[in-house]
């Protein structure tokens, strides 16, 4: 089994436009925008917001003050820096942790749920084909809400058929915390990263939260792999997913300027053996998509 434990989701306020000024400064020189500003607008707040191959990130502001909003890799990196950037009076309303893990072998977890459904679950089981579906734990207006989806089918709903994953084997478990809730789970975040267990905490936190309803998730909290950061399985998903979507259409036009040599060169492979396919590339017309962890 092999495991990735992330903050994949954060949310932070602040009430001094100073203190949001200095931090999103800071936060511009730690995370790239792409070049893909675009204005962003959020419960009374306006300003940017970009989706990158790294994640989202967006900044705000609002007569209440400022705020800052990642997703991906971009809450995991303002969460590995966040002594760059935090200000006296930041406040976390939105944390969500999340495990990303791959089976030995394919289980239908959300399947397996509906023999012992509870009253606050909601269960979303597609045709078989589709994937394993999705298990959603509590209210999503409540201060904490929890999610069990079969990622492998989310990516597939993006990949062609050569890179589709098998459904029911790539799992994840989220819990998002919001209000009072979601500043304990910062503060444990940030302490938990100082004594150098982040990934430990992250797996424990979203494995007794759901166990503790009724939910049993195949993971050992004790096994090693829960502490990887980058398992092996999870991240050659990621990385067939960035050639498909990043590195596919960028080879596409730089051919299309009569570069595939350089290209060829670039990558050490004979420019003989590109079988690229014009009449498909125009018919997808393709996009350059974001990234692993867009959809929450």
């Amino acid at each position: 089994m092999n495991v990735d434990t992330s903050v994949d989701y954060l949310t932070v306020t602040f009430r001094c436009m100073r203190e949001w000024e200095a931090s999103v400064r800071r936060i511009e020189n730690l995370a790239d925008w792409g070049g893909k500003k675009r204005p962003w607008f959020f419960y009374g707040y306006s300003g940017f917001s970009a989706v990158t191959a790294e994640g989202h990130l967006a900044t705000g502001r609002g007569t209440r003050g400022g705020i800052v909003q990642a997703s991906g890799e971009v809450s995991n990196l303002l969460t590995r820096e966040h002594r760059r950037w935090e200000q006296p009076t930041l406040k976390p309303t939105r944390v969500d942790l999340a495990v990303t893990f791959t089976l030995s072998k394919p289980v239908e977890l959300v399947r397996l749920a509906l023999e012992h459904q509870r009253d606050n679950w909601t269960v979303i089981v597609p045709s078989k084909k589709a994937g394993g579906g999705t298990l959603y734990v509590g209210s999503r207006k409540s201060t904490t809400f929890g999610r069990v989806y079969d990622k492998g089918a989310e990516l597939n709903q993006r990949l062609p058929p050569a890179l589709q994953i098998e459904t029911n084997y790539l799992w994840r478990a989220e819990v998002e915390y919001k209000q009072g809730h979601a500043r304990g789970a910062w503060a444990e975040v940030i302490a938990s990263r100082g004594r150098g267990n982040l990934g430990e905490f992250i797996a424990n936190t979203v494995i007794t939260w759901f166990a503790g309803r009724g939910v049993g998730l195949p993971i050992s909290p004790n096994a090693s792999s829960i502490v990887s950061v980058a398992s092996r399985g999870v991240d050659d998903i990621r990385t067939l997913k960035w050639l498909h979507e990043q590195v596919r259409p960028a080879i596409w036009r730089l051919a299309e300027n009569g570069k595939l040599p350089q290209v060829a060169g670039a990558l050490d492979i004979q420019p003989r053996n590109f079988a690229l396919d014009p009449p498909r590339y125009l018919e997808e017309n393709f996009n350059q998509f974001s990234f692993f962890d867009k959809l929450s």
